[in-house]
């Protein structure tokens, strides 16, 4: 068994970079990485929040940089900053992010929204990895970490420019990991499940008993901001050594729980069809279904579905009553406008 000191040197003499580190995800690394014996950097546009944690934590092992990752300058200021004070970079996190106002049809998106989105979640971790590679490369050693999103890995379960910008931190992780490896830097993606924390939605925030159980199959365990900080420290600890161009995703096997029926579970809400009759066959995968039931917290032994006429819908029946038509909108939507058909 590890004794204490061996524990929390696993990033001993160890110095960081945390994006977005004023608060969420970004300030639980912070911390964690800190109790693991590393130095970190906060880079944010945050002052207050940033100047504050590093306060609380402590200004031996912290130090707050102003950083607009959107700005090359500003991001390649806080890497001379680290090498000024400390002499070497060995782990870049690359966290910040904004989500945009999540209109779920692309119709309703504005070009100038979804550019804003993809330019902090693309840009700015495109510029936090070009010029952490610049401190690492002379140095032939790195973990660089991307902050990605299960929305990463699947789609139609939030908006396009979001969805879009953790999609493409993917292909960045991969690509920069295909040329950093022969400097000895390893670059690596997390994608964690949604989960409350400040950047989640307010319904996430007020219902994490009803959030819990539409988005899991680990049923009793809701995913916590440190089970994400957790997973960072494990890909930039010399344990995931030989782990580069990965993916890691923390989702409770949300993503691989229905790969061929995502959209059916993902995408749906019901509008009553008082002409609709079920006469159908039995839906063999009824294990889908249940999620949609669970999420209403309603009981039913039998799931019936057909095709409706509304295109990309189904019709569901619920021991054989109450037909619906699924359609294609937020699941997180439905829940929140469920007594409006009748179940409360």
């Amino acid at each position: 068994m590890a004794n204490v000191s061996e524990f929390v040197s696993r990033l001993s003499m160890k110095v960081a970079v945390v994006t977005g580190g004023a608060q969420g995800i970004g300030e639980a690394t912070t911390r964690l990485f800190i109790k693991h014996g590393a130095k970190v950097v906060i880079a944010d546009i945050q002052d207050d929040l940033g100047q504050a944690v590093c306060k609380d934590i402590g200004l031996d092992s912290a130090m707050f940089v102003h950083c607009d990752v959107t700005v090359e300058s500003d991001v390649e200021n806080v890497i001379n900053i680290t090498l000024a004070k400390y002499g070497r970079l060995d782990i870049m996190v690359n966290n910040a992010a904004i989500v945009d106002d999540g209109k779920l049809s692309i119709l309703d998106n504005d070009m100038l929204d979804f550019e804003r989105v993809m330019r902090v979640n693309v840009t700015g971790v495109f510029l936090g990895t070009k010029q952490a590679a610049r401190a690492m490369i002379p140095a032939r050693r790195g973990s660089i970490i991307m902050l990605g999103s299960v929305s990463g890995s699947i789609g139609g379960i939030i908006s396009h420019a979001y969805s879009s910008s953790k999609h493409a931190l993917v292909g960045l992780t991969k690509n920069t990991a295909a040329e950093l490896g022969q400097y000895g830097i390893r670059v690596n993606c997390l994608s964690p499940h949604f989960i409350p924390s400040p950047m989640a939605t307010n319904y996430v925030q007020d219902h994490p008993d009803k959030y819990s159980k539409v988005y899991t199959n680990l049923k009793g365990i809701l995913l916590r901001i440190e089970d994400v900080a957790e997973a960072a420290l494990f890909l930039a600890s010399d344990e995931a050594r030989y782990m580069s161009g990965h993916n890691l995703v923390l989702d409770g096997v949300f993503a691989g729980r229905v790969p061929s029926y995502t959209n059916i579970v993902t995408n749906i809400s019901y509008a009553i069809v008082c002409s609709c009759t079920i006469s159908s066959f039995h839906f063999a995968d009824s294990h889908i279904l249940t999620v949609v039931v669970e999420a209403l917290e309603i009981e039913a032994l039998d799931f019936y579905v057909r095709r409706s006429p509304v295109p990309n819908a189904y019709t569901l029946a619920i021991n054989g009553k109450n037909p619906f038509v699924v359609v294609h909108t937020s699941l997180v939507e439905l829940l929140s406008r469920k007594g409006e058909f009748g179940f409360c």
